[in-house]
């Protein structure tokens, strides 16, 4: 059985700064939009982050790179619903195995379900992330 973990980040945007100074925001900046894709991340939190893409107006894309108990690298993925401020995805997943390029063969990737995962979002630049 997987070891499951609850916790709750709060992070900002990669580059924020320059998201701002390139793109205008809509006056209810709390709506998700394509301008809340990007890199997140939380500075007391090194090394770890996610790559969020709005994929339409109620879909989204999320990457977590983060690390497993023994400090080994590990990358979660999730497609979530957008509803609001927030991001609901119900299931999160990591991958192993398989072969890049053309000895690539969709028969010997591992997938395993590891949780679920959440995004709510105080404004364009801040929020909070939860994993279960």
């Amino acid at each position: 059985m997987p070891i499951r973990k609850i916790f709750s980040v709060p992070f900002v945007l990669f580059a924020a700064a320059l998201s701002l100074a390139l793109m205008p925001f809509a006056a209810n900046a709390a709506t998700i939009s394509s301008g809340y894709s990007g890199n997140w991340y939380n500075p007391s939190r090194s090394g770890e982050g996610l790559q969020l893409e709005i994929l339409s107006s109620d879909v989204a894309l999320v990457e977590w790179y983060t690390y497993d108990s023994q400090g080994q690298q590990r990358w979660i993925q999730g497609v979530g619903n957008i509803a609001g401020n927030s991001i609901q995805f119900p299931q999160a997943y990591t991958t192993q195995g398989g072969k890049f390029g053309p000895a690539f063969n969709p028969d010997e990737v591992k997938v395993t379900a590891v949780g679920n995962l959440s995004l709510t979002f105080g404004d364009c630049n801040t929020g909070t992330f939860k994993y279960t």
